[in-house]
């Protein structure tokens, strides 16, 4: 080997040595700074929710809803006309199905009965979603399936009972109808109960439609049951407290998970498994031993970097949800993005969980499923009126712009078609929706019209 060659490779390993040594620095120093945590402090008095104490007699019978009787199981309504997402055009499919539905309805007695029991207990019981002491993404959620039966049991009355031309029978069914989509409104507090509740709006409003086309002579009997509902049912602060202890109730999840000491490798793989699908960067290897050492890794600071989040998050909410949604529409107007700033030095996992739940734009859909509940509303009521009113086709479309009950931010959603047959309405939905134009327009089609209903 040549002296050359010799005094290359000692260079190298020095170089190579070198570059250790800073390597070992550099994580020393990381290591050195991630400590101490922060001093634990009360939680914000906004994100703390309220003690719900033992489950009410009104929550604990929605969840029996759909319980077996004697045995015999009582099925949701799984198939057409009865089940059709309030996406859907479900007025014009229970208009022309009032013979399904009401071989449905007599299909299902128990549950039946069940939903007329409890809307008739939740006038003096409101209906409250209970929460546990302590939530987090492994708290098993209440469910609503029951409750989303009983809109639909309600609503299908209603027609059957129009189709028959049984006025006051129909109008008490979208009478119950309203009352149960308010109530389970009011009483929802997490986010899941928030967008069934919403949900529970669309179907109501359609059933008030479907009402409307076999029946256009009782239009102003029916513009009560299309009523604002109380504006602050659809304020996307309601449903942020219990979203924001959720995800706070990650950090204590993951933290557990981090520090646990398996007695053997199947129950380690078991913590590993859990604590991914709670945060990935601690779901095993180097970022687990990381986790479980306090390396990077610093819960108290993390928990009180996500409060401040929510937070300036309520105070974005408080304003309503048409501000929410302006401000979203100019973001994405004006192509602005969240720049992720680079890996965080001090606490760096836990930093990374904050920067991905400092992101609005994942609310930017629940909020406009609010604005678009009374979007529909909105446009059912100019629908009807305009009936009502007797406003020719030709002449509906300077009808509409003429009206001043409605704000110019939902105005500008609506639009009559060319033969001034349909009422057609632009959701929020499509506004924000973040992977391609995939909700469509709705279609408010009254008595009289000619327009398929698509």
């Amino acid at each position: 080997m040549t002296t050359l060659m010799r005094r290359f490779l000692r260079w190298t390993a020095g170089g190579l040595l070198v570059l250790l040594a800073l390597l070992l620095l550099v994580a020393g120093a990381w290591a050195l700074s991630q400590r101490p945590d922060a001093a634990p402090q009360p939680r914000p008095a906004a994100l703390v929710l309220p003690d719900s104490g033992p489950p009410g007699r009104s929550f604990e019978r929605v969840q029996a809803l759909l319980e077996p009787e004697a045995g015999v199981p009582v099925r949701s309504f799984s198939e057409p006309p009865l089940n059709c997402p309030p996406t859907e055009d479900c007025a014009a499919r229970w208009a022309a199905d009032t013979d399904g539905i009401a071989r449905q309805l007599a299909a299902q007695p128990v549950l039946v009965a069940r939903c007329e029991a409890a809307v008739a207990a939740q006038a003096s019981e409101p209906f409250e979603e209970w929460l546990p002491p302590n939530i987090g993404p492994s708290t098993p959620l209440a469910s609503f399936a029951g409750a989303v039966q009983c809109l639909r049991v309600f609503g299908g009355q209603a027609v059957v009972a129009a189709a028959r031309g049984d006025r006051g029978a129909a109008l008490a069914g979208l009478q119950h109808s309203r009352d149960w989509a308010l109530g389970q409104l009011q009483g929802a507090r997490t986010l899941i109960g928030h967008m069934i509740g919403y949900a529970g709006l669309h179907l109501h409003l359609h059933a008030v439609e479907a009402v409307a086309r076999q029946q256009p002579a009782w239009g102003s009997a029916l513009l009560p049951l299309a009523a604002a509902w109380p504006e602050a049912l659809l304020r996307p602060d309601r449903w942020m407290p219990s979203e924001a202890t959720v995800v706070r109730g990650a950090v204590d999840e993951t933290d557990a998970h981090c520090r646990a000491e398996p007695a053997d490798e199947a129950a380690r793989a078991a913590v590993e498994s859990e604590a991914a699908a709670l945060m990935p960067m601690a779901s095993g290897g180097l970022s687990l031993w990381l986790c479980r050492h306090r390396l990077g890794w610093l819960p108290e600071q993390t928990r009180q970097s996500l409060d401040a989040v929510w937070l300036a998050r309520l105070e974005r909410a408080s304003q309503g949800y048409g501000t929410w949604l302006e401000t979203a529409r100019a973001q994405r107007e004006g192509g602005a993005s969240a720049e992720s700033g680079g890996l965080p030095w001090r606490n760096t996992l836990g930093a990374m969980l904050v920067l991905v739940a400092q992101g609005d734009t994942m609310y930017d859909a629940y909020v406009a499923r609010a604005a678009d509940a009374e979007l529909h509303r909105q446009a059912l009521v100019l629908a009807l009126a305009a009936v009502n009113a007797g406003v020719a086709p030709a002449e509906r479309a300077a009808w509409l712009t003429a009206q001043t009950g409605i704000d110019a931010r939902s105005r500008e959603r609506l639009a009559w078609s060319d033969d001034g047959l349909v009422l057609v309405v632009q959701p929020w939905a499509a506004l924000v929706e973040r992977s391609g134009p995939r909700v469509r327009p709705r279609r408010i089609v009254l008595a009289g019209s000619s327009a398929p209903a698509r």
